[in-house]
């Protein structure tokens, strides 16, 4: 039996996913600071009464719409005016997750063998989506160069927490008018702003094509409950343009949950109570790496930390020594495709759990001291990678 290239991959567990499942078949407690699902982490704004609108009556009748219903749409539009931004909600599809939304845009963008520009750290499975679609991706760090179909980043970037800054922002507008190329913005982490002062979304740029991204699973802390948009802006012609091919490729999979785009002006109601709760969290919990003698680069938004480590010391060979010596379970910042070697430590746990772990990375820390890069390792993230 033949199959695709795109489906094909590395599938070999990389030695950090052999040494977790050998830790959790002999029924070992690992502290787990890699956990980005906020829905196992405790919030008491995720409570019960967020599934009293599953019970409307309305969630019996089908009512497709390539965009998504006019009323989940239209919630979206009020999310963004509270940010200062006036959007039409023809210009809303949503979809049943950013990388629904992705797939759609290399698909609208993008012919096979096309390029994409990303930005470093990009969303952690782009890769995968963009061979399904065939199309190919280039990573630039600073500023877009050479020919492509579409600039990708995430604003702010995950894990660094790094916003876009105004100068960032009209340099890739430039290039991509130039190119005559889209720029897509990954905004899920938006909302998690640590300084509260305001920064550029991409919902409010009008130089050239943009796509913004955004969903529940990030803001609302529901990643099971599969909803996500994609905002069209920029010139009229260009945005009308796209939103026409937009629609017709939506209309070929209508795969939105209907009960969940009906619940989504009361969920986005709840917003505020989530975002600050969550804040109030990684705060406390990024003290805590600190009054431990750790030293964090100090991020902007989002719910990471980075731990850089010193010179010749490996990010995966230290990973692995803090899980086998100290059962402390962190991500080494190549999962991300970040290129100085750090530790990439989640802010989300609860903070006992997050106190007892911050001690023993602290203790495994100082005894790994003498860990070197060594030539050779398998650098795989694909198998038990961050989930973004």
């Amino acid at each position: 039996m033949g199959f695709s290239k795109r489906a094909s991959f590395d599938a070999r567990p990389n030695p950090l996913t052999l040494l977790l499942e050998q830790k959790r078949s002999a029924s070992l407690r690992v502290l787990d600071l890699t956990e980005s699902n906020p829905s196992h982490c405790a919030f008491g704004a995720l409570e019960s009464s967020l599934l009293e609108p599953f019970k409307d009556p309305a969630n019996l009748c089908y009512e497709p719409d390539a965009r998504g219903l006019l009323r989940a749409r239209e919630a979206v539009c009020a999310y963004y005016a509270s940010h200062g931004v006036t959007v039409h909600p023809e210009r809303i599809f949503l979809t049943s997750g950013t990388s629904e939304a992705y797939a759609h845009l290399f698909h609208l963008l993008c012919d096979p063998g096309d390029e994409v520009l990303c930005r470093t750290p990009v969303y952690p499975l782009v890769d995968h989506l963009a061979s399904f679609a065939d199309v190919r991706l280039r990573r630039f760090a600073g500023r877009p160069e050479g020919a492509a179909k579409a600039v990708l980043f995430v604003n702010p970037a995950n894990p660094t927490g790094r916003y876009a800054d105004k100068a960032e922002w009209e340099a890739m507008e430039r290039y991509c008018v130039k190119q005559n190329a889209a720029l897509v913005s990954d905004e899920v982490f938006f909302d998690f702003n640590w300084s509260g002062r305001p920064k550029i979304s991409g919902a409010s740029r009008t130089n050239g094509l943009h796509f913004t991204l955004n969903g529940v699973s990030k803001m609302l802390g529901l990643p099971q409950m599969k909803l996500a948009w994609i905002l069209v802006s920029g010139p009229e012609e260009e945005a009308a343009q796209a939103s026409q091919r937009l629609e017709f490729l939506a209309d070929s999979y209508l795969s939105v949950h209907t009960a969940s785009q009906n619940a989504l002006p009361a969920w986005l109601k709840r917003k505020d109570a989530f975002v600050a709760e969550v804040l109030e969290r990684v705060k406390k919990n990024f003290e805590c790496l600190r009054a431990h003698g750790l030293s964090p680069l100090e991020p902007e938004g989002g719910w990471y930390a980075l731990l850089p480590l010193g010179p010749g010391r490996s990010d995966e060979k230290t990973a692995l020594h803090l899980l086998q010596a100290e059962n402390v379970l962190v991500h080494p910042g190549y999962f991300f495709d970040l290129e100085d070697e750090c530790l990439v430590v989640s802010l989300l746990p609860q903070p006992p759990l997050f106190r007892e772990a911050t001690e023993k990375l602290a203790r495994g820390l100082a005894a790994s001291s003498g860990i070197i890069t060594a030539h050779g390792t398998q650098r795989n993230p694909s198998v038990e990678s961050a989930d973004f």
